[in-house]
């Protein structure tokens, strides 16, 4: 599992531009450099343009974001329980249904607002 930061800048050029630039709001907004934080950002922003509501994270878990042929810049999603952690501990950009924050985070379900 290769979460390096050569690969997330391997990823970054492949993404769609606006999914990295949310990705990368949500991580200035919260303060954090926390990769958690920015792949949950681009899994929910993903789901959206993939016509979903929101992302099962228990889903993602584990899995390349994107498939690519070099395995050494394959990036990974975070395992289930490490990334919920991540993610609750954000509260100024991620909080549960009802609250007013950019993504909302609903048991193992990542959704933008």
């Amino acid at each position: 599992m290769d979460n390096s930061l050569s690969a997330i800048d391997h990823l970054r050029t492949i993404l769609d531009p606006l999914t990295v630039a949310f990705a990368d709001l949500m991580r200035e907004l919260a303060g954090s450099n926390d990769s958690h934080l920015w792949l949950g950002a681009v899994a929910a922003c993903m789901a959206v343009q993939n016509q979903n509501a929101c992302t099962d994270l228990s889903q993602q878990a584990g899995q390349p974001v994107l498939n690519s042929e070099d395995e050494a810049l394959t990036v990974y999603y975070p395992l289930l329980e490490g990334w919920l952690e991540a993610l609750k501990a954000t509260p100024t950009v991620i909080g549960a249904p009802g609250h007013y924050t950019p993504l909302v985070l609903a048991g193992h379900r990542l959704y933008l607002y």
